[in-house]
């Protein structure tokens, strides 16, 4: 009886042990980069599986142009990488249990095809008028508080354009 109380506690432990060290995730790991190889820090890659709770998940690129999800659950996954100036990318990458799945995204510049046209009027200048003129109307000069506190009529041509007011001798 000793002897099978002692069996079963140890037969329980090395379940135990081994269940807990049976992993239930993976990784997802990759790079950006450009047609020509080099890194694109900054790119949003987005993983997108049926297998993933939640919806799909977002990362942005490190400055080697690096990613990593981590803790996925088993499947096959979208993983689609974009970022400005650049044409956008996208792969299907199987995760399988307790490794790491590794996919490099390239991204071509995008090619300007518009055309940029500049557009200006030249104000039309009216070489023949040389004087200028100011109409005030009854509101205004309301407004300027004439015959109050010293001010007259003549206090407002100083307002127009190109008058001055003087002593006249």
């Amino acid at each position: 009886m000793r002897y099978f109380g002692a069996l079963t506690v140890a037969v329980t432990v090395v379940v135990c042990v081994g269940v807990a060290g049976a992993a239930t995730t993976s990784r997802l790991e990759g790079r950006v980069v450009d047609d020509q190889g080099a890194a694109l820090a900054g790119a949003r890659v987005t993983i997108s599986s049926e297998s993933l709770i939640g919806g799909p998940q977002s990362a942005a690129t490190d400055p080697g142009g690096g990613f990593a999800f981590n803790l996925l659950p088993v499947g096959d996954y979208s993983v689609e990488a974009e970022l400005t100036g650049f044409t956008s990318a996208s792969a299907s990458v199987p995760v399988r249990l307790d490794r790491t799945a590794s996919v490099t995204l390239r991204l071509a510049p995008v090619a300007f095809t518009s055309e940029i046209v500049v557009a200006a009027e030249v104000p039309v200048v009216d070489a023949s008028r040389t004087n200028t003129g100011e109409v005030f109307n009854a509101e205004y000069l309301e407004l300027a508080s004439i015959g109050s506190d010293g001010r007259f009529y003549t206090a407002i041509m100083g307002q127009a354009a190109g008058c001055v007011r003087g002593d006249v001798v």
